[in-house]
């Protein structure tokens, strides 16, 4: 083998590596993204409960919203997937 073709070769297998580091960076950023909605429905979904759990409360003049706990859980999990989303769509390889 000549250095020529093994330069050759190391090119092509860095290629080849980098387009699976780039396969498997999407793949996990998708799954981010799935998880985050996911979190985000939760939250509503408890949100939801805790409310009708707390209409047929026996505690008198107790009135508050959700606990801030839900508020903080789903936002954080928002601002998490779609910063991802937008830092991988301003690069260019989402």
């Amino acid at each position: 083998m000549t250095s020529a073709s093994v330069l050759e070769y190391l090119r092509e297998m860095a290629s080849i590596a980098k387009t699976l580091l780039r396969s498997i960076l999407k793949m996990v950023n998708s799954v981010m993204e799935i998880v985050g909605i996911a979190m985000i429905l939760y939250g509503l979904w408890m949100a939801r409960v805790w409310q009708t759990d707390m209409e047929g409360s026996s505690i008198d003049g107790y009135d508050s919203t959700a606990p801030c706990y839900l508020f903080i859980f789903s936002k954080f999990f928002t601002y998490a997937s779609c910063s991802v989303h937008f830092s991988l769509s301003e690069a260019g390889t989402h």
